[in-house]
């Protein structure tokens, strides 16, 4: 179709799939672009501040781009994470705070 006017491909591609579709993916493609953009700035940020509330919002916003743009942790640093966990889970146990307590199904 429209042959000769340079147009054919997009042409096609909008009869094939639809201008909803093409926003879709362009919209995506944007998002991303703006995710990998910032997170940069967000890890910058978050060794600046002293303020620990605005720590926890930055660490929060950065393990948030981090999972959305398929970022994984370190083996090391899941280990230490998965250390810290049971450290705390321990601790609790030690005090008697059971966040699970077992049921009588036994």
């Amino acid at each position: 179709m429209l042959q000769g006017t340079g147009m054919s491909d997009d042409y096609e591609l909008l009869l094939g799939r639809g201008m909803i579709e093409i926003e879709r993916e362009t919209t995506k493609i944007v998002l991303r672009n703006t995710r990998e953009a910032w997170l940069p700035r967000l890890k910058e940020w978050r060794a600046k501040i002293d303020d620990p509330i605005e720590q926890v919002v930055l660490e929060a916003e950065i393990r948030r781009l981090r999972r959305l743009l398929g970022v994984k942790s370190s083996d090391a640093a899941r280990r230490a994470a998965t250390r810290e966990r049971v450290r705390r889970h321990r601790a609790r146990k030690r005090q008697g705070i059971v966040l699970r307590p077992r049921t009588g199904n036994t």
